[in-house]
């Protein structure tokens, strides 16, 4: 089922005048009680921009999408959804790619949540703390890159899938020899992810997932998580441990979606109640890739702009039954900008 953007303007109920976006920022903490009566609300995504300043390679369009990051923004702040997760890989390479990003960035009207991909960790490491601190991770999650926040009685929870990475660390480190060994594992048992530009979740985040997933189903909240790499349908782009999170996501309740970038093609799935979806990257297309979701208690509807496809996602119902989904493979060319 797909919509045009007229119709997605004049339907859409939780638009707010500019004047109130401080109001409508999402809750650092805590929740209300009762998930069925949570006011319904929209909220943005955008994969893999990848910018550089570069030529077209490889049907991937580098130095045009800045051009395009710009468009959707304009067309992001004429819906206002609340805000916009970005799922990783803002830029290909180089601090300076990073900068002309974030003034980009700088024009929208609501706040933006970013996670790390692996592109974004092979910034000069002179300037990676600098980095890291225009992007915010110096206030949110301790600075390690993931953290969760609270939003209309659902739970936001960003990993940071380049926990364990031969990119995200220098060579020598104790850091870079564990991500060395678990690559040497996957690659001896032949796993279709034994690869350097993917990586894995280590212990102490795994744990840190499982406590944040424990506080949304105390607090009666449904949970939204999202990193940069996928965790199924199994391909050669997820994390290396995506069996384990997987599992986790699975074993919670609260949990009913999963959101990623890093595979540029996307892809989804659906089990136990978690829908896993994974949206086409914006470099690798002449056109644009992005997505709005409208959230209500039971479902989340998937507005595809470009080439990313328009979706309906029902929820389960208690005990996690699995669901099924409907989508629009081809988005309707009045969704293109």
């Amino acid at each position: 089922m797909s919509i045009s953007r007229r119709e997605w303007i004049r339907t859409i109920s939780v638009s707010v005048p500019a004047a109130l976006w401080e109001r409508q920022r999402p809750e650092a903490a805590g929740s209300d009680k009762s998930f069925a009566n949570k006011r319904p609300f929209s909220f943005a995504a955008i994969a893999d921009i990848q910018y550089c300043d570069s030529a077209p390679a490889n049907n991937r369009y580098y130095r045009d999408s800045l051009d395009r990051l710009k468009r959707c923004i304009e067309h992001l702040n004429s819906l206002r959804p609340d805000f916009v997760l970005l799922l990783g890989d803002l830029i290909d390479a180089e601090f300076a790619s990073l900068e002309r990003v974030l003034t980009v960035l700088r024009d929208l009207t609501m706040p933006f949540y970013p996670v790390l991909g692996n592109h974004d960790v092979q910034i000069e490491q002179s300037r990676r703390q600098q980095a890291w601190r225009m992007l915010g991770y110096d206030r949110r999650g301790r600075g390690k890159g993931y953290y969760d926040f609270a939003h209309k009685g659902w739970r936001f929870v960003a990993l940071n899938g380049t926990d364990v990475s031969l990119l995200a660390h220098r060579p020598g480190t104790l850091e870079y020899q564990r991500a060395m060994q678990w690559l040497a594992q996957l690659k001896g048992r032949k796993a279709v992810n034994a690869y350097e530009w993917n990586s894995g979740i280590g212990p102490e985040q795994v744990q840190w997932l499982k406590a944040a997933l424990d506080r949304a189903t105390n607090a009666g909240e449904k949970a939204i998580v999202f990193c940069h790499y996928p965790v199924f349908p199994v391909s050669s782009h997820v994390l290396w441990n995506h069996v384990e999170v997987a599992g986790v996501l699975e074993a919670s309740p609260a949990t009913v979606l999963y959101l990623a970038g890093h595979k540029h093609d996307g892809d989804y799935g659906v089990r136990n109640g978690v829908h896993y979806l994974t949206l086409r990257g914006m470099v690798e297309t002449p056109q644009t890739a992005y997505s709005v979701f409208q959230v209500s208690p039971d479902q989340i509807r998937v507005v595809g702009f470009g080439r990313e496809a328009s979706r309906e996602l029902p929820l389960a119902a208690a005990g996690k039954s699995a669901a099924k989904t409907r989508f629009n493979n081809h988005p309707n060319p009045s969704e293109t900008i």
